[in-house]
């Protein structure tokens, strides 16, 4: 099955899957005990091993045994996985629109915006600009 098919299932998930799935993807992997350490709403140890297995099974996870515990890992790559579900919230919510949706954050944010970020910000958006003179 193609990455790009099992993203867009990934919209199909439960919410409680969607939120399970972001937390491993956060985390890189978890064990049932580490999962509900980390979820925002209440999950019971068997609840989480029952929903990590169905993740599991559903393609969605890789799992390794470690010692009497199983920990799991998503299989996808998280950044591409975040990439992609970033481009369809943009499309979505911002009109497809980058500047608009980033410009909505910050203002919702008050404007908070830690100096490393905004320093990355400034260095990709002068590479844009270098980039478009060199094509004129």
């Amino acid at each position: 099955m193609s990455a790009k098919r099992k993203t867009l299932e990934f919209e199909n998930l439960s919410r409680r899957e969607r939120e399970v799935m972001y937390v491993i993807h956060r985390l890189g992997e978890v064990s049932a005990d580490s999962l509900c350490e980390n979820l925002e709403s209440p999950m019971t140890n068997s609840g989480a091993r029952r929903i990590l297995g169905i993740l599991h099974d559903k393609g969605f996870l890789a799992m390794r045994k470690d010692g009497s515990r199983y920990l799991y890992q998503p299989v996808m790559n998280s950044m591409e996985v975040g990439f992609d579900l970033l481009k369809r919230t943009v499309g979505s919510f911002f009109n497809g629109s980058l500047s608009f949706g980033l410009a909505s954050f910050l203002k919702r944010e008050k404007g908070t915006l830690p100096p490393e970020d905004r320093k990355m910000l400034e260095e990709l958006l002068k590479r844009s600009s270098e980039s478009e003179k060199d094509a004129s």
